[in-house]
């Protein structure tokens, strides 16, 4: 399933996709829940101070921190 998030800062807003994995505790009849695998992480939006910004057109060092804002974001379902 593929989930949504968005990290709304003061200069930057980052709107953020993954797909997440069915897991559970591994023991028979244990309840089960959906998990944001974190390896498939994309960004899909990108403003920073009012402007859309291509992430290709960024150092890799700066693509690498604003991938990073992905771990403040709450991911959930687009209905």
């Amino acid at each position: 399933m593929t989930v949504f998030g968005k990290y709304n800062g003061e200069e930057i807003t980052a709107q953020f996709s993954a797909q997440t994995e069915r897991t559970d505790y591994g023991v028979e009849r244990s309840p089960s829940w959906d998990e944001v695998d974190y390896s498939t992480v994309r960004l899909e939006a990108l403003e920073i101070l009012g402007c859309d910004v291509n992430m290709g057109d960024l150092p890799s060092h700066l693509r690498a921190a604003i991938m990073d804002l992905s771990d403040e974001v709450e991911f959930e379902r687009e209905d």
